[in-house]
């Protein structure tokens, strides 16, 4: 089971470094990249996201930092925390007003 563990905690850890590459590589939120929903309104996440180049390269750094800590055991539990805590933030922030424009659609 300890293997499991340490398997789990190592492919946590790269994924977590691989999307933080890839938000500072691209500098912007990519639609569909964890965890910026596929759909923006308008599609311009920008215009409705204030300081968008601050929250992206944030949250970069924030995968890295994370995956760092995770992938060396220096308060990974923290760390760990630290990214759930991010994920539902930006799931509130970026995926609320999807489900609240298409709140009362009937198709759905």
């Amino acid at each position: 089971m300890t293997n499991l563990y340490a398997l789990g905690r190592t492919l946590l850890g790269i994924s977590s470094a691989f999307f933080g590459l890839q938000y500072l590589h691209y500098g912007r939120f990519v639609g569909g990249l964890p965890p910026v929903p596929p759909w923006t309104p308008g599609g311009k996440l920008a215009a409705w996201i204030p300081a968008h180049l601050f929250w992206v390269y944030f949250t970069g750094i924030g995968f890295i930092a994370s995956s760092l800590a995770i992938l060396t055991q220096i308060g990974a539990r923290l760390a760990a925390t630290m990214l759930g805590v991010m994920f539902l933030l930006w799931v509130l922030v970026l995926h609320a007003p999807r489900v609240a424009a298409s709140l009362h659609n009937g198709d759905e």
